[in-house]
């Protein structure tokens, strides 16, 4: 799939920092990394123009669950704060950040997105929504306090996590800014 690699296409989603501002916090110390540089499993599961919803789903074999985190709603703008939850143990396997521009799809979609219990790239495969993911900006992140509870990391676990920045054109306009980040493997 050929997906449009110029800058115009990224709205929010050109940093980190955008994304966190989103909901007033700062997030915590990353760097960009270049798809060389990033371990396995994390460089086939952040680097690629799938849902992460798939492909997560994909490699943990099963559905996952949606929990928010928390919320912004100024329309036509929708914001979240997010883990995914999956496995029998309901574990995290992804905390994100997304912004929507509802304009982008039918109503029925956007009612779907704002109920809050399905993940987002199901219900946009689910209707059939014309989509296609731009090549990410991956991350090397050094999880903060929140970020280690979020994953169940001890306070004193050091180490580096991976995500990734990424924009979803739905009919090829920029609908939706994520940040994704995937808990250590």
């Amino acid at each position: 799939m050929n997906t449009p690699r110029n800058s115009a296409v990224v709205s929010q989603a050109d940093s980190i920092e955008a994304m966190y501002r989103l909901f007033g916090e700062t997030p915590p110390p990353c760097a960009k990394a270049a798809a060389e540089t990033v371990p396995e499993p994390y460089r086939s599961l952040l680097d690629h123009e799938r849902h992460m919803t798939v492909a997560l789903e994909d490699h943990h074999h099963t559905s996952l669950n949606l929990v928010v985190k928390g919320r912004t709603h100024t329309p036509p703008f929708y914001a979240r704060q997010i883990l995914l939850l999956g496995g029998p143990d309901l574990r995290v396997v992804l905390f994100g950040l997304m912004r929507f521009d509802l304009r982008q799809v039918a109503e029925s979609v956007q009612r779907q997105i704002l109920e809050e219990s399905i993940p987002l790239g199901r219900i946009l495969i689910s209707h059939g929504v014309l989509r296609q993911i731009t090549a990410p900006q991956l991350l090397r992140i050094d999880p903060d306090a929140e970020l280690r509870r979020d994953f169940g990391l001890s306070a004193a676990w050091s180490g580096s996590v991976y995500g990734r920045l990424a924009t979803i054109l739905c009919n090829d306009t920029p609908a939706v800014d994520l940040l994704e980040v995937l808990p250590p493997a």
